[in-house]
Parts: structure tokens; sequence; C-alpha cells
């Protein structure tokens, strides 16, 4: 599928009208909360986006964990659009760095496993959603 649609443009708009039920009269888009292992909405309002447009769908989501909702949203989507994380090399690249206090290491890696998404769930969501192509985002570290 050849798209007409830049996908870094789709992105931008997405974040930026972010938190509101939208469309600008040309493209409708869908939004739907995330929720944290798939039990509450996230603590800080983060949301997903579905971007329907003539040359497909495409659904945007930022950090989140495990989630339902975005599972719902990306149903038999033409992209989905979802960040990853690798903890284990994230938590070794963030102690070579000597930058992150001991004490602070753990809460900040607790907040890693909760607000975001292993290559393992990513691929969950994705196959759940069975949608047809799978992007992967803001890959931490990023030599994964």
């Amino acid at each position: 599928m050849a798209l007409d649609v830049d996908p870094k443009q789709l992105i931008k708009k997405a974040v930026e009208l972010a938190g509101r039920h939208l469309s600008d009269g040309h493209i409708p888009v869908e939004n739907a909360l995330h929720s944290k292992q798939g039990v509450k909405p996230a603590k800080s309002g983060v949301y997903a986006y579905r971007i329907e447009t003539a040359s497909g769908s495409f659904v945007y989501s930022g950090d989140t964990g495990p989630s339902e909702n975005v599972v719902t949203l990306a149903r038999d989507a033409d992209v989905l659009i979802s960040e990853v994380i690798d903890i284990e090399s994230t938590s070794v690249t963030l102690g070579r760095t000597g930058t992150i206090p001991s004490d602070v290491m753990p809460g900040l890696l607790a907040h890693m496993c909760e607000d975001h998404l292993v290559p393992e769930e990513v691929g969950k969501i994705a196959g759940a959603a069975g949608g047809r192509k799978l992007v992967l985002t803001r890959c931490m570290p990023m030599a994964l």
C-alpha cells in the first residue's frame, strides 16, 4: 500500500491535539485513554489515536503499559505505531552513565516497566489487534 500521508505529520497532529475528540473536517481521529497493565487509565491522561485516511488507518500509541484500550483502537489498522523498550539494556545503559543516583534507579526502572512496552508486549498487542504493519518508535535504548 502506497501512503500519500507523511507518518511524521500524522504523529505531529496526534501529539498536537492530545486529549481531544478530534476531526479537522477532513481526517477523522478517534482516541482512547491508555490503561496501565490493562487495569486503570494512565495517571497522566495518555492517549492513543486512530487516524483514518483514504490511504488507510493509522494508530499511534505513546507511552503505555499493556493496554486493552490500545488493542481495541488498533483492531485491523493498516499501521500500528508503538514505542518499545528493552528494560535490561536500558538499565545497563543508565547504570553506565553514572548520572542516576542508585537510590533513584529502582523507581525509575519500575516506572519504565509499568509505563512502557517491552518487545513481547508490543507483539501481543499487535497480534491481538490483527493489524497489517507494526512500526516501532522511541526504541530504548537506541541500540535495541
